[in-house]
């Protein structure tokens, strides 16, 4: 069983650290199914991340519950922001990536 962090939980939401290489909702072995068994509640993605990504990822506590916390994530007041490891040396120290990753 992977190794799953609690980061916080309300009548809401809950957030974990979701380890790389846990699906989160597809598979055999899922996050959403984990989590949702650890703690006795049906638990909806609000974000996706792929499956090789870890990463802190919000889980609504029922139907309302996510789609209100989907609409915040969506807003222009919210923001999101990656941390990558990269092999090689960037070019530029600072700056914003505007290209696919592939």
């Amino acid at each position: 069983m992977p190794d799953i962090e609690l980061i916080y939980e309300d009548h809401q939401l809950v957030l974990v650290n979701k380890p790389p290489g846990l699906a989160v909702h597809n598979g055999e072995i899922n996050l959403i199914e984990i989590m949702s068994r650890e703690l006795g509640e049906r638990l909806n993605p609000v974000h996706r991340l792929d499956q090789d990504t870890s990463g802190l990822i919000a889980l609504g506590k029922g139907k309302q519950a996510t789609a209100e916390l989907q609409k915040a994530l969506s807003s222009t007041d919210a923001s999101k922001t990656y941390l990558t490891v990269v092999r090689g040396t960037p070019s530029a120290q600072t700056g914003d990536w505007t290209a696919p990753l592939s």
